[in-house]
């Protein structure tokens, strides 16, 4: 059981990786590209995260989730000019209002009914916190950002994948992800170290807070349940970077 556990950690984590740098290398392409990642991402979240939380409806939810998911990449992407996330609000806005329809449109008693709600407003929260990556990246100057972001966060990934459990593993993950910003900073123009740190601590605190958090989560084991948790620290980190972005690039 204890190697089971260990092969699914290490499974989500590299998963996890992956797609960060798979979105660090989107950078080198268009932005077309990243938002075409982030896509997927909102995608695997929006699938996985209803059957992760054990919501009584999970189809309508992750139905939800997918045009919340959606519809924030297509807002930010079709923006024209900044303020990028202008119209991110209305999108979150929808979200939770089809979060309610989604209630009513079940057919069954409605069983669990807070529980299933909440559980669908928290998912479109975190799958609107995509939207942060693709603001960053249109910015001016914002695309090395994004790239040393997500290198931070794929390194962090990376080294949460060892079979290294508890507050130890907690604080080596936030450590080497710390690190790996600072590497990053120095090694692509623009971002200044101060940056590069501030982000790796953010994304390494961030990896082991989720997979501390859902590591008791019976679900966590299925295939969704690990696609959610495997996409969910690339979701909610983009809000977070987009707010470090925007201060250390104003300052």
């Amino acid at each position: 059981m204890n190697l089971a556990r260990s092969l699914d950690l290490s499974t989500r984590s590299v998963l996890t990786a992956g797609a960060a740098a798979v979105l660090a290398g989107a950078v080198a392409l268009s932005t077309g590209a990243i938002a075409g990642v982030l896509a997927l991402v909102a995608l695997a979240f929006a699938w996985g995260w209803p059957r992760l939380m054990s919501l009584p409806a999970p189809g309508g939810s992750s139905i939800v989730l997918g045009l919340a998911g959606l519809g924030t990449v297509l807002a930010v992407y079709a923006t024209p000019s900044a303020p990028w996330l202008r119209n991110v609000p209305l999108v979150l806005a929808m979200g939770v209002v089809l979060a309610f329809v989604n209630e009513l449109l079940r057919s069954d008693d409605r069983p669990r009914l807070v529980e299933s709600l909440t559980g669908t407003v928290a998912g479109v929260v975190v799958v609107v916190s995509t939207a942060g990556w693709l603001a960053i990246a249109k910015t001016s100057g914002g695309e090395p950002f994004v790239a040393m972001s997500a290198a931070a966060l794929a390194i962090a990934s990376a080294v949460a994948a060892i079979p290294f459990y508890g507050w130890p593993s907690f604080g080596l993950t936030v450590l080497v992800g710390t690190g790996a910003g600072a590497i990053a900073a120095r090694l692509l123009p623009g971002p200044g170290l101060a940056a590069g740190v501030v982000v790796g601590f953010v994304c390494g605190l961030l990896v082991a807070s989720v997979h501390m958090l859902l590591a008791r989560v019976p679900s966590l084991r299925g295939v969704p349940g690990g696609l959610a948790a495997s996409a969910a620290p690339i979701a909610i980190s983009g809000v977070l970077v987009y707010a470090v972005a925007r201060l250390t690039m104003a300052s």
